[in-house]
């Protein structure tokens, strides 16, 4: 057995007083001369020594009281395993959280074991519990939660691009407690525990991996360019970097949406192949550089995308073009 918190086994020391209480210090006798008195005043008669109250049913249910009273605020727990005071949970919202090779999504996956971990684990033990969510914008969900069932997941979800993991490290050291037992645990589909405990000294650092082998993904990085603006001239340029694993081509598809239309029209489009046409080798990316020439004459917005795959985070970037002024 352990104790979440020990310290307040120190309240079993209220059994003295109820010890104390118990002592009977004055008595009453009938006495047929005042001789006796003048004795005691004198000294003459020694003090009788204080002696302990004998058992009693009163006495052993009050002193049980406090001693259970002591060991329920220690919170004790049956098992070998390590127990914590406070739980830290992390939940990975960069854009990899978003690919669907676990169904429907990294990210639902984790947050389905966070909340498994709430109703079980977390409520079993009576650990505090906080959560962050990682992302761009990183943020706190809950902080030091006695009941594990007020976290709120609805509507969380992950973003596009990479988690602030310095502001990640911010947030939990402004929870942590000094001489509390504390266990950071990470929801991820990557992550270098060894460098979390470095920066987290004292605190115990978990990661709980979620998704399976990569998909082959394909991940689109460009930018839009005006070659004559006036003229309506622009240029979309690339690269398309594809994952171990990927076979064949995928394409680069432009959409453009004018101002005051009311949708998307296709612009054009271009394939691209990874170099020489071939799959990536084992445990290599490989990359494809293109470019695809646009006629915009009027302000509109474009899309370039792929086609959908494992990882839709990095499958689209979109631009805002005004023919006057460069693309924003």
């Amino acid at each position: 057995m352990s104790l979440i918190a020990p310290a307040w086994l120190s309240l079993a020391a209220f059994g003295i007083l109820v010890l104390i209480l118990h002592v009977r210090r004055r008595r009453t006798f009938e006495v047929p001369s005042i001789q006796l008195w003048r004795l005691m005043d004198s000294g003459a008669l020694s003090r009788r020594r204080m002696r302990l109250p004998a058992p009693n049913l009163l006495l052993l249910l009050q002193l049980l009281i406090v001693a259970l009273a002591a060991l329920a605020l220690a919170r004790p727990v049956l098992g070998p395993a390590s127990r914590f005071a406070h739980e830290i949970v992390v939940l990975d919202a960069s854009g990899s959280m978003r690919s669907t090779d676990v169904a429907p999504s990294r990210f639902d996956a984790a947050v389905a074991h966070l909340a498994a971990m709430a109703a079980g684990p977390i409520r079993e033990t009576g650990a505090r519990v906080s959560v962050i969510l990682a992302g761009a914008h990183t943020q706190i969900v809950a902080a030091r939660l006695a009941d594990p069932g007020g976290i709120q997941l609805q509507g969380l979800r992950a973003g596009d691009g990479e988690a602030d993991w310095a502001a990640v490290i911010r947030l939990v050291s402004s929870l942590i407690k000094d001489s509390e037992p504390t266990r950071f645990a990470l929801i991820t589909d990557r992550a270098d525990p060894a460098r979390l405990s470095a920066t987290l000294p004292g605190v115990t650092v978990e990661v709980r991996m979620v998704g399976g082998t990569a998909a082959p993904n394909a991940a689109l990085h460009a930018s839009l360019r005006a070659i004559d603006a006036p003229a309506g001239k622009w240029r979309a340029e690339g690269s398309v970097a594809f994952s171990p694993r990927f076979a064949g081509s995928t394409t680069v598809t432009a959409l453009v949406q004018p101002d005051g239309s009311a949708g998307f029209l296709s612009w054009g489009s271009v394939e691209v192949k990874p170099p020489g046409g071939v799959a990536a080798a084992p445990g290599r990316a490989t990359a494809a550089t293109f470019a695809l020439d646009l006629e915009l004459r009027v302000p509109s917005v474009v899309v370039l995308r792929l086609p959908d795959d494992s990882g839709p985070h990095d499958n689209a970037v979109n631009f805002v073009v005004r023919p006057r002024y460069a693309a924003t």
